[in-house]
């Protein structure tokens, strides 16, 4: 049944998230180096554009879409037929998670292979090369480092989409009423902020903030390899999954016993 549930909601999304990933690849990559050849100087602001604006476009944009095929797949029109399906509440939950990680790595992806793209139309400008010398780090980082980068990015938007879902069905309660989306809201800071703290209070984490963001040094001192470390992300590695076990079991709990259309 999971199997089929995770065909069904690809089969639901690829259009419209086929769609956003091809104008992307249009306008942070294909764009950039037509314009290279026409005209350097142009590709060389276009491309400083796309580096800072493409990816978080592209992010909020694709986080939104699987927020609203969670919301309308199991709480509008959809929500009735998928109610009756024989599936628990963890395996409705477990497709939605499966898709949008799907989607997000795709994602990712491409916001890599356009930042590599910007960085390398950037890098003909040798004034304006200096300045994003330490995102180069990022790419020439060892596999250590890159397996630790992927398993943050990974546990993390695992964690921030099954907040985002927890929250999408807190506020679907029928006990909040009217307060359902103002409920949602204030859960999702909550779950936020929380998982925030430990890392925050550790007093390696503060120092490390404190040594390397400099007033007069930032970009200069920016080490990738420092970042991408087991040691530095320790801790929120290990409350990323915490949480994620903890929200995912809330809210399969909840699409079992108490949302609105059961």
């Amino acid at each position: 049944m999971l199997t089929k549930m995770i065909k069904w909601d690809l089969r639901a999304t690829y259009r419209k998230f086929t769609a956003v990933l091809v104008a992307f690849i249009l306008l942070c990559m294909a764009l950039p180096g037509v314009l290279f050849a026409v005209n350097p100087g142009a590709a060389q602001v276009y491309s400083m554009l796309t580096f800072s604006l493409g990816p978080t476009a592209l992010y909020i944009v694709m986080i939104a879409f699987i927020l609203q095929y969670y919301n309308t797949n199991l709480y509008g029109d959809e929500g009735y037929m998928t109610f009756t399906l024989p599936a628990t509440g963890w395996r409705l939950l477990l497709s939605k998670m499966i898709l949008a990680l799907f989607w997000m790595l795709a994602a990712a992806v491409l916001i890599g292979l356009s930042v590599f793209t910007s960085i390398k139309i950037i890098e003909s400008n040798s004034r304006l090369s200096s300045l994003f010398a330490p995102v180069w780090n990022f790419y020439r980082m060892d596999a250590a480092h890159w397996i630790t980068f992927g398993a943050l990015f990974l546990l993390g938007n695992i964690d921030c989409v099954l907040a985002a879902f927890f929250s999408i069905t807190v506020s679907k309660l029928s006990v909040w009423r009217k307060g359902g989306i103002a409920m949602g809201f204030v859960t999702f800071v909550f779950i936020y902020i929380a998982q925030s703290l430990p890392a925050l209070l550790w007093n390696g984490e503060l120092r490390y903030v404190t040594e390397t963001v400099s007033q007069s040094e930032a970009v200069q001192t920016m080490n990738m390899s420092v970042v991408c470390t087991v040691q530095h992300n320790l801790i929120s590695l290990a409350v990323y999954a915490a949480v994620s076990i903890i929200v995912f079991w809330a809210a399969a709990r909840l699409l079992d016993k108490t949302t609105s259309l059961k």
